[in-house]
């Protein structure tokens, strides 16, 4: 299991799929329907975004968005995880490992730069 960052270019379609996945399961978004690439992107901070793939099959996503603009939340991000639903069969602990650790380290990087 790899963790890779930033997003490459098959991106978009990807993470628009495993999205919908989840939309499909009830429980990962208020939101009823797959937005455009454009308005999904557009709330997400743009340094923040990893994948976690195998064998050059992305088996899901994480980013950050900012939850407000006032300066006491600097530095204070949501954080948006999803896992393929190819990889629910199988053991998730490696995609779920793999992707927390990326959390971690965005945690970590958003705590230092005061994002």
């Amino acid at each position: 299991m790899t963790l890779r960052c930033p997003l490459q270019p098959e991106g978009p379609e990807v993470v628009l799929r495993i999205y919908g996945e989840g939309i499909a399961t009830g429980h990962a978004t208020f939101q009823a329907d797959v937005p455009s690439w454009e308005v999904g992107d557009s709330g997400h901070l743009p340094e923040d975004r990893w994948v976690a793939g195998e064998n050059g099959v992305v088996l899901g996503w994480e980013v950050l968005s900012g939850v407000c603009s006032r300066c006491v939340y600097a530095g204070v991000s949501e954080v948006s995880l999803y896992v393929a639903e190819a990889a629910w069969e199988n053991d998730l602990r490696p995609a779920h490992r793999t992707l927390s650790g990326g959390v971690v380290l965005m945690e970590r990087w958003s705590q230092r730069v005061g994002a």
